[in-house]
Order: structure tokens, then C-alpha cells, then sequence
């Protein structure tokens, strides 16, 4: 328990650039990225499945052992402003992501129960990446000694560096390890001429995106964003999809998993609703942007799987997107089970 308030130093100007997947034991290529030319920051993030009991019952979650203060430089810009965030981990807390906070129906305060740790309060609910890396974070100190599943490391550029450069450092280091690019911080609104109507969307990580509303619920965002971040691709079973550079290799690997497995007939190329469709919710601008708005979701067998119904997405499908990193949106409170949307990143190469 503390006994005294904690002094945070101030967070350096760091943009979050590079996922890497390290081995096991990582002490040492830990140390070997934190020496390649052009790695402000470098923070382990040592996951953990751990089953958790809270008051909604027993869930099982990705915990990340981090060190709080390595990691807070890397992570989302309105999680690394909140101090109470890193106070919290210092002081033995959690901090839930918001999915895993409504998934197991619980607010700041509130004590969990970790298999084979004990109990541990939540201290605050935030978002530990762009899509979050896991479930919750909590202090390095509290897994030691349980050996984690995985290791990533969340490597860091100066902001107004070259990510660029540091991938070659990347590569040159540690050639053998798996490797993703992050989104990247929001550098700003971008220019949009007026007198058209306007509005700026600043999702984090994935860059503020300035874009012009039209009148039928449409956006039209500003054209370098959209180079920067939307690709095309043909994958497995879909053919060719237009959606955000990072949801791409994890769509393709759950794509490749269900044909791989004889299920490629569940999911019908003709019933495929697109992924990247710049819009509002509902295309009401009233309402927030949809995912799809960025590329981040996919909406499938749309005609037998309509917003509002159960539908008749065959479990076998949305248990191979949620292992590769996406949310069904069949499980919210006003289904949409056509609806799957990146949710957090798993280790998967690049396309």
C-alpha cells in the first residue's frame, strides 16, 4: 500500500514503432534492441494467460507484466498522460483495457481474484495500445517467478525520427525475430479547405485523420492518410480486400486457418461487406465513426447475419477470428454478427 504520493518523471517524446516478438528467455535480446541506433524506447511487455475471478464470474485474460515506467513513454497518448495509470501499477494495481473492464463488468476499485497470485485491485481502466496488446497490465514485480507464455517488446522511435531507420537497425540486430510496424502517434489535424464541412477523428496510435462529412453519412478522409494506412490485398477465400495496413496480416491468417481446416464454405466470398468503408455508425454524424471508418473491420455473410439478429455465423468462425485477434460483434448488447473487428495484435508475419 503507499504510504506516500508518487513523483512520475515526465514521459519523453517517443513514437511507438516496431512489435517485436522475442524469445524465451528474453533477457538478452532485450538488451540488444535496447542498443540499436535510433531505439529511444524499449519496454518488455511479458504476457501471461491467467485466469481471473471478478463479478462476472471466472474469465480467462492476457495479463502484460510490464515495467511501468519503461512502458509509459510507449503507450496510447491519453493513457500516458493519466498519472493515476502508472501510480496504480507502482502501487500493485491492475489496469484494465475498456473491453476486458466491460467483459468482466467492473470499475476502478474494484478487487480480482488471479489464479495462483491472489488478489490484486483494479486501480484504473485504460487502453495499453492501438489495438490493445492484452487484457490488463500490471506491475513486473507481481509475475515474478511465474514464467510468461510470450514476451513482445514495444520498441520506440524519437518523435520526428526516422521509423524507417530503426527497422534497418531492427532487422540488422535481431534478423531472426518476428517483427510488426505500430501505428504510430497522431501528429496533428491535417489541412482540410474550408468552407467544406470538417471534422478531425484522433484514434491514438492510428494518427489523427482529418476528413470532409457528406450527406449521406459518409466521411471522406484526407488522401495522405489514406496512403499511409489503407493497403489492398488478396487473401484466401475473399479474394481482394481494401482495409488498414495492420488488420491485413491478421485477417489473412484467420482467413488461411478456416481454409487450411476444410472450412473455407463457411464464409461466403459473395456475402463479403467490406472493410475498409469510410463512415459514421449507422452513417448517422451524430454517432462516433466506425471502425470501419480506419480499416479495422470486416463485416461477413452479411445477408444471413443482419444487425440486430443472432444470424448464423457459424461458431467454428468466430472462434478462429477471436484466436486471431478480432471482436465479434454477435456478442454486444444490439448484435451485429456479420461484424468483426480488430481487437488486439497477435504475432503473425507480416504481409
Amino acid at each position: 500500500m503507499l504510504t506516500a504520493p508518487i513523483t512520475l518523471p515526465e514521459p519523453g517524446p517517443v513514437d511507438p514503432a516496431w512489435l517485436v516478438a522475442a524469445p524465451q528467455p528474453a533477457d538478452g535480446v532485450i538488451e540488444t534492441a535496447r542498443s540499436i541506433p535510433g531505439a529511444a524506447a524499449v519496454a518488455a511487455v511479458e504476457i501471461h494467460r491467467v485466469a481471473v475471478h471478478g463479478p462476472a464470474g471466472r474469465q480467462m485474460l492476457n495479463i502484460g507484466a510490464v515495467a511501468p515506467l519503461r512502458y509509459r513513454s510507449l503507450a496510447p497518448d491519453a493513457s500516458e498522460a493519466a498519472d493515476h495509470v502508472w501510480t496504480s501499477l507502482l502501487a500493485g494495481q491492475t489496469v484494465l483495457s475498456f473491453d476486458a473492464a466491460d467483459t468482466m463488468a467492473i470499475d476502478d476499485g474494484t478487487t480480482l481474484r488471479f489464479a495462483e497470485i491472489g488478489r490484486v485491485s483494479v486501480g484504473a481502466i485504460a487502453d495499453n495500445g492501438t489495438p490493445n496488446l492484452v487484457d490488463a497490465l500490471v506491475d513486473e514485480s507481481i509475475m515474478r517467478g511465474s514464467e510468461p507464455d510470450a514476451t513482445l517488446l514495444v520498441l520506440g522511435a524519437r518523435e520526428g525520427g526516422s521509423r524507417v531507420a530503426l527497422e534497418r537497425g531492427l532487422k540488422a540486430a535481431l534478423p531472426e525475430l518476428p517483427m510488426r510496424p505500430m501505428l504510430g502517434r497522431s501528429s496533428g489535424a491535417l489541412a482540410v479547405p474550408e468552407p467544406e464541412a470538417t471534422g478531425e477523428a484522433n484514434a491514438g496510435p492510428i494518427a489523427a485523420m482529418a476528413f470532409r462529412t457528406v450527406d449521406d453519412g459518409f466521411i471522406k478522409p484526407e488522401s495522405g492518410w489514406i496512403e499511409r494506412n489503407i493497403g489492398t490485398k488478396t487473401l484466401p477465400i475473399v479474394g481482394e480486400v481494401n482495409c488498414h495496413r495492420l488488420l491485413l496480416p491478421q485477417l489473412n491468417a484467420a482467413l488461411e486457418e478456416l481454409e487450411t481446416a476444410g472450412l473455407a464454405t463457411l464464409v461466403d466470398p459473395s456475402q463479403y461487406g467490406g472493410c475498409y468503408v469510410p463512415r459514421f455508425i449507422d452513417r448517422d454524424p451524430s454517432r462516433p465513426l466506425s471502425m470501419h471508418a480506419f480499416g479495422l473491420a470486416v463485416d461477413l455473410n452479411v445477408s444471413t447475419n443482419q444487425l440486430g439478429t443472432t444470424g448464423s455465423m457459424d461458431p467454428r468462425v468466430v472462434e478462429t477470428f477471436e484466436r486471431w485477434g478480432f471482436r465479434w460483434g454477435g456478442r454486444w448488447a444490439r448484435p451485429d454478427p456479420m461484424h468483426f473487428e480488430l481487437e488486439r495484435l497477435v504475432d503473425v508475419d507480416p504481409l
